[in-house]
C-alpha cells in the first residue's frame, strides 16, 4: 500500500480504506491527511448546508476540488480523477 490510508474502527475490528480520502460514518468523520482534511471540511459543509455552498467555499479558498466528490472524497472519473 502506498500513501496514507484511513483506519476505521468498527467495533472490535479495524478496516483500512486506502482509496478513501475521508470517511463519514454519520457520527465521526476522519480524514487521511492535510488536503483530505479540506475535502472532509467541504463534505461537512455539503452535508450540513448544501453542495452549492461547499462549491462556493472551495472557490473562495481557491481549492480545486473538481476531481473528487463532495459526498465521498473519491475521484469522480472526470478530468484529473
Amino acid at each position: 500500500m502506498s500513501g496514507p490510508a484511513i483506519a476505521v474502527v468498527l467495533g472490535e475490528r479495524i478496516e483500512l480504506r486506502p482509496e478513501d480520502r475521508f470517511v463519514d460514518d454519520g457520527q465521526v468523520v476522519t480524514a487521511a491527511g492535510v488536503s483530505a482534511g479540506i475535502d472532509m471540511a467541504l463534505h461537512l459543509v455539503a452535508r450540513l448546508h448544501s453542495t452549492e455552498r461547499a462549491a462556493q467555499v472551495a472557490r473562495y479558498i481557491q481549492y480545486d476540488q473538481r476531481p473528487r466528490s463532495f459526498e465521498t472524497g473519491r475521484p469522480t472519473g472526470g478530468e484529473g480523477g
